[in-house]
């Protein structure tokens, strides 16, 4: 039926090096929650690629993306950001992040622009924003988040998927 509708609900609750998540066909549009989500290391980027065979595979290069992390009293900001990336950039930087990403994915383009809160070090709160897209000419089916050269250590992601029409 039309809606929103929850699709998955993944904890982490001991440390991985990502969280791959299922992209159910029937949806082009989906919404995805971080809660939580804790890194081990504070410098180092958080991403996203994406699968094309149902997450056997992650595709590593030819994104094109901006993440931006500005601490709220305005004097510092970091940025990843690039015509050819390695992943699809979430953060910057930052080691708790709470974050709300909307994807759209259709048969030739899969896009994510979103917005959240992060922590760099016990209470430096920065604004988070992202954006990206990656080509291709088959529909994504599945998505990887990960920390670039660490673990995650604990978050909830929810991933929800929206139908326009019954």
């Amino acid at each position: 039926s039309a809606g929103i509708t929850l699709l998955s609900q993944d904890v982490i609750t001991t440390a991985v090096a990502a969280m791959d998540i299922d992209l159910p066909s029937g949806y082009s549009r989906f919404k995805l929650f971080l809660n939580g989500v804790v890194t081990v290391k504070n410098s180092v980027s958080l991403g996203m690629q994406v699968s094309l065979d149902g997450g056997s595979t992650f595709i590593s290069s030819a994104y094109k993306g901006a993440a931006l992390s500005e601490w709220f009293g305005g004097t510092t900001s970091n940025r990843d950001a690039g015509e050819s990336l390695s992943s699809l950039p979430i953060s910057p930087n930052g080691i708790y992040i709470t974050a709300e990403i909307n994807i759209q994915n259709s048969d030739d383009v899969f896009t994510i622009s979103g917005q959240g809160i992060l922590d760099q070090n016990s209470a430096a709160y920065n604004q988070l924003t992202m954006s990206g897209i990656y080509l291709s000419a088959t529909r994504t089916n599945a998505i990887r988040i990960f920390q670039a050269s660490d673990n995650l250590t604990a978050g909830t992601f929810s991933l929800y998927g929206y139908k326009e029409t019954p």
